[in-house]
């Protein structure tokens, strides 16, 4: 393609472009005497254990609002523990009991939204702690909905599944 501009010096209204040589195109050698060019490959954007981590919180909140009980509790350790203001429960096979039994499975009007934000992540190797905001809106059928508003701090590791929580402590305030 060549590079056509205007020659500002003609009359006003002519418009016939005029083409002009690029200044370097003398030097420039036939395409077939050149060598061809190799572009690298993008990079690909390697995952964070922060982002990994925010992930698993994540899950959290969609698995149990989904009533995917069974990957709620997938996402603790065998042993983890997760603890709120009334009790707290140990093993991956007891957290899993109680969340499928809760209110939440119980009640099929029953609708309910978490949302983690403003966490916080501190990484030291294999292991993370981390504090989370949490709002949790409540409906039963065609009610108003409720808030409630608490705080989770965590205690997660690197597993060859990816982050896992060792210990989830919920307050509600």
């Amino acid at each position: 393609m060549r590079d056509v501009r205007c020659d500002r010096r003609r009359a006003v209204g002519d418009h016939e472009p005029v083409a002009l040589r690029r200044p370097d195109a003398a030097r420039r050698r036939p395409l077939a005497d050149q060598e061809p060019q190799v572009h690298p490959r993008p990079r690909r954007r390697e995952v964070t254990d922060e982002e990994q981590i925010r992930h698993t919180i994540g899950q959290f909140c969609h698995f149990l609002d989904s009533r995917r009980f069974k990957e709620f509790s997938e996402l603790f350790v065998e042993d983890g523990v997760f603890a709120g203001s009334t009790a707290e429960r140990k093993g991956r096979g007891t957290i899993y009991d109680w969340i499928s039994t809760a209110e939440l499975a119980q009640n099929p009007d029953l609708r309910r939204r978490h949302v983690a934000t403003n966490t916080i992540i501190d990484v030291k190797g294999d292991e993370a702690d981390a504090v989370s905001d949490l709002l949790m809106f409540d409906c039963v059928a065609k009610a108003d909905w409720t808030i409630k508003i608490g705080r989770y701090t965590d205690h997660l590791v690197r597993t060859p599944d990816g982050w896992r929580f060792a210990r989830r402590h919920l307050v509600l305030v």
